[in-house]
């Protein structure tokens, strides 16, 4: 018989808002239900799932991730990444 030795994969570390490019600072919701990382980027861990119509405050973002917080259901107050593709973006007005 041969051994093997099986090894898990180390979770990706979370990244804090210092890794933000632009700055946001937005109150909204998320489009679908999605995933709610540590990071900016499907490599990193999942935290769980935000619902769709999840309100969020959004601080930032790098790239297609947005940085932010939840104001309520598992995730209240919990800081992480989402798609911002699954952002809601309200139409500027005039």
């Amino acid at each position: 018989m041969l051994g093997l030795t099986l090894a898990a994969a180390a979770p990706a570390s979370a990244v804090t808002s210092k890794a933000c490019t632009h700055q946001v600072k937005l109150d909204t919701r998320v489009t679908a239900t999605v995933n709610f990382r540590t990071g900016p980027g499907t490599s990193y861990t999942s935290l769980g799932l935000l619902p769709k119509g999840q309100g969020v405050y959004w601080a930032c973002y790098k790239g297609n991730w947005g940085y932010l917080k939840p104001y309520y259901g598992a995730h209240k107050g919990h800081w992480g990444w989402v798609s911002r593709t699954y952002i809601d973006v309200p139409m500027q007005t005039g």
